[in-house]
Order: structure tokens, then sequence, then C-alpha cells
């Protein structure tokens, strides 16, 4: 059967299940139940937003001569890629968090869109996203990842262990204790070859 219908469907198919889930929670946590039509229009909204996170980083980027890549690398056979960013809302401590887990083909695997009431100083901030990264691994039991992130801080922080800001340092060991069973490394990376986290956190962020 998989083999007769497109990812395409199959895509479809499942935002359609989770939207029905969200319905049913609507329904007996606020007393509300979308119609047939809504959920049909929702899962299509979602999965067209999917799709086009799969496409940003398919645009070719122009050869530049920098230390740190501008565009996304697919890892080695048998390794995922999870790429992560936080966006922060100052005004009222608001973080969003955006996560893309794909596989070394550079197929999607998994995607997140977090909001938290959480500290907005940048790095903090940005920590607490590679906690939220390392919980999800441990929650998916996966094996060996490459986590990517452009807050240059945050990687060196994970890589020495060492840091000035108690918060920083804190948050980092909580990353580290959940990865305790992964195999995992960690690369400073541009915005640029961070493009799909980046969309999924400034949505995340606006979330009410």
């Amino acid at each position: 059967m998989y083999n007769r219908i497109g990812n395409e469907e199959i895509s479809f198919f499942v935002e359609t299940a989770r939207t029905l889930w969200l319905r049913r929670n609507h329904l007996v946590f606020e007393g509300d139940l979308l119609s047939p039509a809504s959920v049909f229009t929702r899962s299509q909204q979602t999965q067209q937003k999917f799709i086009q996170t799969q496409l940003l980083d398919r645009v070719p980027q122009r050869p530049q001569q920098q230390q740190v890549r501008t565009s996304w690398k697919a890892p080695s056979a048998d390794w995922l890629k999870i790429n992560w960013y936080v966006a922060v809302r100052e005004v009222d401590h608001r973080i969003g968090i955006g996560v893309v887990i794909r596989y070394n083909e550079g197929d999607v695997l998994f995607t997140l869109r977090q909001s938290l009431y959480f500290c907005s100083q940048p790095s903090t901030a940005e920590a607490m996203g590679l906690v939220t990264v390392a919980l999800l691994c441990m929650e998916l039991e996966l094996k060996q990842v490459i986590l990517e992130g452009d807050s240059s801080h945050v990687v060196n922080a994970m890589r020495q262990g060492k840091d000035h800001n108690g918060m920083l340092s804190c948050l980092v060991e909580d990353a580290k204790a959940a990865l305790k069973k992964t195999n995992w490394e960690i690369q400073h990376v541009k915005r640029e070859a961070n493009k799909v986290a980046h969309y999924l956190a400034q949505e995340a962020v606006s979330l009410d």
C-alpha cells in the first residue's frame, strides 16, 4: 500500500489524524467542536507549511569562503542532524524554540515548535533550546546525532563545559545529562544554514 501512494498523501493523512486529535481536545477541554471543513482546511495549511520548511534549505547558495558554514550539509550515513534555533520576544520574556531533525538524505524526520516564558537573555534562551533538543533525543531514543546551532556561545559551552554564566552552565549540564545515552557532536553554523529551525522558531514565538 505504501508503494501505491505518494509522500504528500501520507503526510496529509498524518496531519489530518493529528488535527482530529486536537479537535477532540478542543471539545473535551473547551467545549468547542471544529467542523469537518475546518479540520480539512487546517490539515491542508499545516501540510503546506511542512512542505515549505523542506524546501527552504534547497535554495542554492553562492559559494563563500568562510570558516562557518552558510548552507545545510547532510550528515554521514546512520547519523541524524538536528538544527535548533530560539527566537526571543523581550517585551514579555517569551521565547520560541524551533527544531528540525533530518535523515542523512535530507528528508525531514521531525519538526518542533515550542513557545515558553523564559529568560530573554539570548545565550541562555539558546541553551534552553538545546535542552529541549536533548530531551527530544532521549524521548525518541536517538543513537547518533549531530547538533547544529548558530549560537557560538552555547556551542562552545557545550564543547568545553565551562562558562561564567551560571544559568548557561546549568542548562549545558542538563543537556549533557539528557544526551548520556546518545552519541553526539555539536557544530556552530551561520543562520543561513539554519533557516528551517529559524522559520519554526519565529512561528513559535508568535503563538498565543
